[in-house]
């Protein structure tokens, strides 16, 4: 006698379909952005939206923890790089537009010095 198969195989399914429509997704995002000239992280409510989701994953990830200065560091120092890049991102944004619109020091002929 053999025992029956178990009907439980849902969840691959659902992770299929899940990988799926977030592939369909990033195409279809990827495409819009390049026909309207628009960089992934140029917009600066989308770049924080997605610096933010993924340290929220990375909290559930990692899940309820107690409070250890190492950890509670490594959290500081995690958030500090994701202000730093997001702060140079949206400078890089505006130097652009500036050069873009003529409105910068590269319009009026003088340069920037660098001390």
């Amino acid at each position: 006698m053999t025992t029956p198969a178990k009907a439980g195989g849902g969840f691959i399914y659902f992770l299929a379909i899940a990988a799926t429509v977030l592939w369909a997704g990033g195409l279809t995002a990827y495409t819009l952005g390049f026909r309207s000239h628009v960089g992934p992280f140029e917009d600066e409510p989308f770049a924080i939206l997605i610096l933010y989701s993924l340290y929220r994953r990375y909290r559930r990830h990692v899940g309820p923890q107690e409070v250890t200065p190492l950890r509670m560091g490594l959290r500081v120092l995690l958030l500090c790089g994701l202000a730093v890049l997001a702060a140079l991102s949206l400078l890089t944004v505006r130097l652009q537009g500036r050069r873009s619109a003529g409105t910068g020091p590269e319009a009026s002929g003088r340069t920037l010095r660098v001390r």
